[in-house]
């Protein structure tokens, strides 16, 4: 169940398209309408996107939320390795230029004028705007809570969209959690640092 997502592109231009699964069909489709929980499922450095899904879908059903009550996203970040095809946007994975994990644009050449990019905090704002789009339609009635969840490389990219991107780029009709696990760095907002076990 992978579907695409229409992004904005800067400068203006054709729409860029991301991928990501979905367990109940595109953002706002009628058979989300039970969802309760949106849970944005997070891939790292493999961008293995797909087995992230299934292990979101899992964790769903284990926190009891079967039945359609958690819709599970995951997006899928990708680069040259991956074979994009056309209009998909995709990050060519040099550090810092090409890193979506960093909130970098996405690479030009994969936009239909070579000039347009998005940044990767831009799309995770996307899919929040989607959501609460579908809700504030009623597509979504029940939506009260979206989850980012994201595991080393995706814990890097979700603590950083927590504090970097403005969360939610505007008001939003439901509450948003972000969950960073095992990153490989963490940003410190003081002077104290854990050395050996103590603060």
């Amino acid at each position: 169940p992978l579907h695409r997502l229409a992004l904005p592109a800067a400068p203006p231009g054709q729409p860029l398209l991301f991928p990501y699964y979905s367990n109940l069909g595109p953002v706002g489709h009628h058979a989300a309408a039970s969802a309760e929980v949106a849970l944005i499922v997070q891939h790292g450095s493999g961008r293995n996107a797909d087995d992230y899904f299934c292990s979101g879908v899992q964790a769903a059903a284990m926190a009891g939320l079967g039945g359609g009550r958690a819709l599970v996203l995951a997006p899928r970040f990708m680069e040259p390795a991956d074979g994009p095809p056309p209009s998909v946007v995709w990050w060519n994975g040099t550090f810092p230029e090409g890193c979506w994990r960093c909130g970098a644009e996405s690479d030009p050449r994969a936009s239909r004028d070579g000039r347009s990019t998005v940044s990767s905090f831009a799309v995770l704002d996307a899919l929040l705007d989607a959501l609460g789009a579908a809700k504030t339609s009623g597509a979504l009635p029940s939506l009260r809570r979206v989850v980012l969840a994201g595991h080393s490389s995706g814990g890097q990219i979700v603590q950083r969209h927590a504090i970097f991107s403005r969360v939610p780029p505007r008001p939003q009709p439901f509450a948003v959690r972000h969950v960073a696990a095992n990153p490989s760095s963490y940003a410190y907002f003081g002077p104290e640092r854990w050395r050996g076990g103590r603060l």
